[in-house]
């Protein structure tokens, strides 16, 4: 697994190196995750796999994709002077979307729940019923043993990429750690529930 995870880093370093992400890089690294299945689900893969399919969703990349792909993939990077090179990121423009899980397998039965943001479907009490409803636990904290993070429809005018509220903060920082819990968005879990 470090090994793959290693190759990864390789990959997205020779991906921006040239400070330009071309559709041929993304197919490679596309290619990449789907050989690497197993990896879904570990830091950073789920993540950059998340980047990917949302910037993919319309078949091209635009220059606020491009942008936020440069700086999100140069974390992974180790290279300063690599970083001074990037262009300036306009923080406002990039969402905590970006940090969802990608199509996610999401189970009930026993597993912990806690959500962040607004949700244009009800209260916290709603999902917190449904959670329960199908043998799940709520809670409205980020513990070591949280599964999933749901990510409200509406987030928060606040997120953006390098500032996240404290809940998704923390969570994201779990997952470097190596904790398996997934940030999922709420249309997700509403299609767990369908």
């Amino acid at each position: 697994m470090t090994h793959a995870v290693q190759e990864l880093h390789g990959i997205l370093h020779g991906a921006i190196a040239d400070i330009e992400i071309n559709e041929a890089e993304i197919r490679g690294i596309q290619d990449w995750l789907e050989r690497n299945a197993g990896l879904r689900g570990i830091w950073p893969v789920t993540e950059i796999e998340s980047v990917i399919v949302k910037v993919m969703s319309d078949g091209r990349i635009d220059h606020t994709e491009h942008q936020m792909m440069l700086h999100y993939f140069s974390e992974f990077v180790s290279n300063a002077e690599l970083s001074r090179k990037l262009p300036p990121l306009l923080a406002s423009e990039f969402t905590v979307k970006g940090v969802c899980a990608a199509d996610p397998e999401i189970s009930f039965p026993g597993k912990s729940f806690c959500f962040t943001g607004v949700s244009s479907r009800g209260p916290r009490k709603l999902f917190a019923d449904k959670v329960a409803a199908r043998g799940g636990r709520f809670t409205d904290n980020i513990r070591d043993e949280l599964d999933y993070l749901v990510i409200g429809d509406e987030g928060n005018p606040c997120w953006a990429f390098s500032c996240y509220g404290r809940k998704v903060e923390r969570a994201v920082a779990m997952r470097r750690e190596g904790h398996r819990l997934l940030l999922i968005h709420e249309r997700d879990f509403w299609d767990a529930l369908a």
